[in-house]
């Protein structure tokens, strides 16, 4: 069996506990506490219907995928972590390919450039794809109807990296939601610590980016360019 990548930190203390409980206590209450004042405005008759609409299922989406973040947090802080050998440009595909139904909803261009052939690095594959799906959601949720979300995987020197871009409204917004106060952004700088690897945020001509930057794998696993057999 492949030895684990980092040591579990569930501990009382663990600093994971403390951010699901505010969480619960705070995060998870600011969706319906607007979606309660957007009601009072309808009734009130300040707020059109189709203004009404929109913003409540925009606040839905977010008590959602807030939801989904503390549950990441809360599944990361009890995972038994493996190493392994993961073509990073295949999960990085998969999650773009589950990612598609989301965007479409919410009227946002999925768009990823031409991935590598492979991408080899060693890690957890399970947590892995959790980071990038976290990073892919919190970017749809983020952008403006109509705009862009861009996706693509370098490799430079002895690194890969997951870049995740899109020009909405607010870039500051969108960088501050991974920020390390945030359940997203804890949960995916502990992934990267165990992978020895680092998360960047940052923007660039009006576009937050998030990277997610990996060691690259030395070579690849044994019989990993064997043709098929057909």
């Amino acid at each position: 069996m492949a030895p684990p990548l980092g040591p579990k930190r569930c501990a009382a203390g663990d600093p994971v506990w403390r951010a699901v409980v505010h969480g619960l206590a705070h995060d998870l209450r600011v969706p319906p506490t607007d979606m309660l004042a957007l009601a009072g405005l309808y009734r009130a008759g300040a707020l059109a219907g189709p203004a009404f609409t929109a913003q409540v299922v925009a606040h839905a989406r977010e008590a959602l995928n807030r939801v989904d973040e503390l549950g990441c947090l809360i599944e990361e802080a009890v995972h038994s972590y493996c190493r392994e050998p993961i073509d990073l440009a295949a999960l990085v595909a998969g999650c773009v390919d589950a990612a598609w139904s989301a965007a479409d909803e919410a009227g946002v261009i999925l768009h990823c450039q031409a991935l590598p052939t492979v991408a080899w690095v060693e890690g957890d594959a399970r947590m892995l794809e959790m980071a990038v799906t976290r990073l892919l959601a919190r970017a749809i949720l983020n952008s403006s109807p109509g705009a862009a979300v861009h996706l693509r995987i370098g490799i430079s020197g002895r690194a890969c990296s997951v870049e995740v871009a899109t020009a909405a409204a607010s870039p500051d917004e969108v960088v501050a939601a991974l920020t390390r106060s945030t359940p997203a952004g804890m949960f995916v700088r502990r992934v990267m610590r165990c992978h020895r690897g680092k998360l960047t945020l940052g923007k660039e001509r009006g576009a937050a980016i998030w990277r997610l930057v990996l060691p690259q794998s030395k070579k690849a696993p044994e019989g990993a360019f064997l043709p098929l057999v057909r």
